[in-house]
């Protein structure tokens, strides 16, 4: 057993082992110069400002703002001291300090335009871990957590990354490069040994073998000189013409501990030097590895050189497809120049290490005089107290024993006290020596571990290792200065910075529940929305875990300082929804700190659309993941069947099906009969038989020549409160002979439309309501307010009939609409102003929040019931409230506002109801209205043109649009 257990903890530290070196190349390997380049940095900078200054981009997703937030976590930017340099709106050069935690999108895109610092930072951080000569990986606490807050998030990978558009090359490499960090820290913990802590493995586990070594030879310098000490004796007794043989035994015994201690140390100078041999090796395969390195790049920059020569000579002849190689072909040469640099540096700083290791493979600290004093004198007191305990030995044994002892008197009573007295004080005398060798051995080996904690702190110091050159920080600081010059051009301020700056804090985080449920369209919008809007807040969870309320998952993210999108699985039965309770109820209780919750639920009458229609309908993928799966297929094939029913052609069909006297076949009168079963819940009803009918044709045309009603108490019908005696009547009518067979031509959309829903309606049904019974009956209705205090809001998503009601927010149906609801008590613990205004002259409640860099407005119609929203980013106050020549002149020149509230003020002035033209709407209907907050007119032209002969400046502004 023990040894199947060695053998498997060998394989899986093996295993271990090959992740740790795979991660830590990859790290390196992902942000080399082969594979990123500041212009890849540059295009995701871009991608960032385009927003900041055109609100009608969109931002990249919100995961890339927590990516940028980690890097710079990773980097230790915040406590490095790390600044950007803008500019004041009166042109006075500062210093932004980078802070992760409110890393904006605005910080993160001039991080990102410095891109040669960055790229030196990160390519230097990932040079550690890819050393040959490992050294420990340190990630910052706040690190770990955001990485772990992301684990679950599925934007969050390097696939989804590379679907970004502009800068998916950064961020996807960026990600790889943290997440290989990450891995990398997870992993060193199993091979602290090997690569210690500040200093390197080896060089700990050599110092202590040195202080083992040092030990042995200690003892074994006071073995040999209380052996040199009794052969003393010994050789003073046998000149005076006394018996020696007592010292030459304790010489002896001596001799064989001096040879026990002699054999410990050459077991010991082997095990130092067959491990310093392993360590010469390894330095010497680094040396080649790096040497082939350099050669490797020496020849690919040749054959560049070479193959540009070819290109540029043909060229000259008249190549034309040469010369448009030619700007690519030099590309390659300056990427091989700095491979090669990158090579040699590599190969001189592997040559520096190696002699710095060889110096450390070759110190030694012997003991001072002073220990080798003190050994020395407790050997001689050894020496001393073996020969007095001997002589004692020796004179009992000649009387006896000790049992004869007590009758000794006269000169050997006296002679007994002699020996006695003298075996006591060399006794004393031995552990005296003892403790003062102890001591100044101690004295020494802590002035070792100073020397050592010295030395550790030395190479442990902050960004020691991957410090700047001169040349570096002056080349940081001109591009520094450079990219925030043009940074100022792009902005012109008009509202304080100070005054732009004051911002609420969120008291509590947020916990956004999304059923499953919910069609896969709106949930992707509204979940899109969310993170757009407020950027940087939310992660996205997304597991199968305890009905998606996974509380470890869930805590990582909180704790990380972020708010959490959760994909939940609430079901849609009794079972399924009581655990789905429980889980939410635990997880608000054990959450900490306590989120404020809000749940996002699909409607029971959400339809699945044609195969083909992006915009309805679960993923199957999700159907898979919800415990009552197979009921919400049902539903949607009910609410499908109930929608096509709905149009005027299918009313046709069935009104000319109600004229007829007699049913098409028995299957229409069989199909029909099963329907009026659901549609009557209060009463029973017999099997089908086919000599007796449980129901005349008659009864069954009257419903039929009222379709509209007949499709609308079709849509009434109450899924969860089939009768079960009926179900089983209905279970006998499905398995009959006379139901239409599911690839029988009663069952074909084409030809018998109105036969094929019904029968696929009546099914869905059974088997729904089927499906509740064996699950525990109906689900537990979730409000608001039931079950108590468990959620602060409950939307549920309703499918829009038409694609222009989804994307209107007062349609009351739709992902917009389920959007400005969800947003409302989201918004509440950031609101900042509340005033009634008149838009329009129509008074409205408006209320004002702030949060993520954003300012919401929410506009209520008292008179009309109606909720309209919208928002703007902070960075576009000064555009909004900076006044122009026009504007001045006709309404007065007006400073900048005094305080939060003033500015609010007049932004709430700004709002408009603007007229949307929305496709696919005839003309002539009412038209839409989207609350808008933009300025009174808007400057369309200027320019300068002789007017009547006279030079003149126009400009032009529009009011309105048209």
């Amino acid at each position: 057993m023990a040894r199947i257990y060695r053998g498997h903890a060998g394989r899986v530290r093996m295993h271990r082992k090959r992740a740790l070196v795979h991660h830590a190349h990859a790290a390196a390997k992902i942000v080399d110069v082969r594979n990123l380049f500041p212009s890849d940095l540059m295009e995701l900078a871009e991608a960032i400002a385009l927003p900041l200054v055109d609100s009608t981009r969109p931002f990249p997703p919100a995961a890339v703002l927590g990516l940028m937030r980690i890097v710079v976590t990773v980097l230790g930017s915040e406590q490095a001291g790390d600044t950007v340099a803008s500019f004041s709106r009166i042109g006075i050069k500062h210093a932004r300090p980078v802070t992760a935690t409110l890393l904006t999108w605005e910080d993160a895109m001039r991080m990102l335009r410095r891109g040669s610092k960055l790229l030196r930072q990160l390519r230097g951080l990932a040079a550690g871990p890819s050393n040959a000569r490992p050294r420990l990986l340190y990630l910052p606490r706040e690190a770990l957590e955001l990485l772990a807050a992301y684990d679950d998030d599925p934007v969050m990978t390097p696939d989804s990354m590379r679907q970004i558009g502009a800068g998916s090359k950064a961020a996807s490499h960026l990600l790889q490069w943290a997440r290989s960090f990450q891995k990398v820290h997870d992993l060193q913990r199993y091979f602290l040994d090997d690569i210690g802590d500040v200093l390197p493995g080896w060089l700990q586990k050599q110092r202590g073998r040195q202080k083992l070594r040092r030990k042995v030879l200690l003892q074994l310098a006071v073995k040999e000189r209380a052996l040199n000490v009794a052969e003393d004796v010994s050789e003073r007794t046998k000149s005076k013409g006394e018996a020696y043989g007592l010292s030459s035994e304790v010489g002896e015994n001596l001799q064989v501990d001096r040879d026990k201690l002699q054999a410990e140390l050459k077991t010991l100078d082997v095990d130092e030097r067959r491990a310093r041999s392993l360590e010469e090796d390894e330095e010497k395969r680094v040396a080649e590895s790096e040497a082939y390195a350099v050669g490797h790049a020496e020849r690919d920059l040749e054959v560049s050189r070479q193959d540009y020569a070819e290109a540029k000579e043909r060229a000259a002849r008249g190549g034309k497809a040469e010369e448009l190689q030619l700007p690519k072909l030099l590309t390659a040469i300056a990427e091989n120049e700095v491979m090669l640099r990158e090579m040699r540096t590599r190969q001189t700083l592997a040559m520096v290490r190696a002699e710095k290791n060889l110096r450390k493979r070759r110190e030694w600290f012997d003991h001072p005089h002073e220990v080798r004093f003190k050994a020395a004198a407790l050997g001689e007191a050894e020496a001393l107290e073996e020969i007095a305990v001997a002589e004692r030995a020796a004179f009992v044994a000649k009387k006896g024993g000790e049992h004869y002892l007590k009758g000794l008197r006269g000169q050997e009573k006296g002679e007994l006290v002699f020996l006695d007295k003298r075996l006591v004080a060399a006794k004393e005398r031995t552990v005296e020596c003892r403790e003062e060798l102890d001591v100044v051995d101690r004295q020494f080996e802590a002035e070792l571990v100073r020397l050592f904690d010295e030395e550790r702190e030395r190479e442990s110091r902050p960004g020691e290792w991957n410090a700047p050159s001169q040349a570096e920080i002056e080349e940081d600081a001109r591009e520094d200065d450079l990219k925030a010059k043009e940074e100022a051009a792009r902005a012109r301020f008009f509202i304080p910075r100070t005054l732009l700056d004051v911002a609420p804090v969120r008291p509590r985080p947020l916990m956004v529940c999304v059923s499953r449920d919910v069609s896969e369209f709106a949930k992707n919008l509204i979940c899109d929305r969310l993170s757009a809007d407020l950027s940087g807040i939310f992660v996205r969870v997304n597991t199968t875990r305890n009905y998606g309320v996974d509380i470890p998952a869930i805590q990582k993210v909180l704790s990380a300082g972020q708010s959490a999108i959760v994909d939940v699985d609430m079901g849609l039965s009794a079972r399924t929804r009581a655990a789905f309770l429980r889980a939410a109820k635990m997880a608000r209780e054990a959450l900490v700190p306590s989120p404020y919750p809000v749940l996002l639920m699909g409607d029971i009458n959400n339809r699945i659309g044609e195969p083909a229609d992006p915009y309805l309908g679960v993923k199957e993928n999700e159907i898979k993941k919800m415990a009552d799966g197979p009921m919400k297929r049902h539903s949607q094939i009910a609410a499908e069947c109930i929608h096509r029913l709905r149009s005027v052609a299918q009313f046709e069909r069935l009104v000319a099906m109600g004229t007829a006297k007699h049913p098409p076949s028995r299957s229409h009168a069989v199909v029909l009969e099963a329907a009026v079963i659901l549609l009557t819940p209060t009463k029973r009803f017999q099997p089908p038989h086919k000599s007796v009918a449980t129901m005349s044709w008659a009864a069954i045309r009257v419903l039929l020549l009222e379709p509209a009603e007949l499709v609308e108490n079709m849509f009434d019908v109450d899924s969860f409160a089939v009768p079960r005696e009926n179900l089983d009547v209905l279970r006998m009518y499905i398995d009959g002979p006379d139901w239409p067979e599911l690839n029988g031509v009663e069952h074909n959309t084409a030809m018998e439309p109105i036969l094929a829903l019904l029968v696929d309606w009546v099914t869905a049904i059974t088997n729904f309501a089927s499906l509740v019974v064996e699950a525990g009956g109906p689900p537990q209705a979730v409000t608001r307010r039931k079950p108590a205090g468990l959620f602060g809001a409950v939307i549920p998503v309703q499918d829009g009939l038409t694609r222009e009601e989804e994307s209107d927010e007062l349609a009351k149906r739709g992902w917009r609409s389920a959007l400005a609801l969800v947003m409302q008590p989201l918004l509440e613990d950031v609101r900042v102003h509340r005033e009634a205004i008149k838009i329009q002259e129509q008074l409205h409640t408006v209320n004002v929040y702030r949060d993520a860099g954003r300012i919401f407005y929410s506009a209520y119609d008292p008179e009309k019931s109606q909720y309209r929203s919208c928002s703007i980013a902070v960075d576009q106050v000064n555009s909004l409230l900076t006044p122009n020549s026009v504007e001045a002149s006709e309404f007065g020149a007006r400073g900048a506002p005094a305080d939060p509230t003033e500015m609010y003020h007049r932004l709430v002035a700004l709002l408009q109801l603007e007229k949307r033209k929305v496709k696919g709407v005839p003309r002539g209907g009412p038209p839409r209205r989207d609350l808008v907050c933009r300025r009174r007119l808007t400057l369309l032209l200027r320019e300068t043109r002789h007017v009547s002969g006279h030079l003149a400046t126009v400009t032009v502004y529009e009011e309105a649009k048209g």
